[in-house]
């Protein structure tokens, strides 16, 4: 990425992405050992990938017309 000239806000996303997709699946293959939560749970996550989605979710947000 850096090799391509990819900015640092680009290097973070795809980070991110990453580590989004790697909670996911460890989520998955808990699941599919251990079986089915017996209550709901949450993943809590923090740094880069709270960042991302937390920007995400306010572009997310601009785009929603007005009620």
């Amino acid at each position: 990425m850096v090799r391509d000239e990819a900015s640092a806000h680009m290097i973070g996303s795809a980070t991110a992405g990453l580590g989004s997709v790697f909670n996911q699946r460890l989520l998955e293959l808990a699941e599919a050992e251990l079986g089915p939560s017996p209550v709901p749970y949450s993943l809590m996550a923090a740094g880069s990938l709270v960042r991302i989605r937390h920007q995400a979710s306010a572009v997310e947000a601009e785009r929603e017309p007005n009620n």
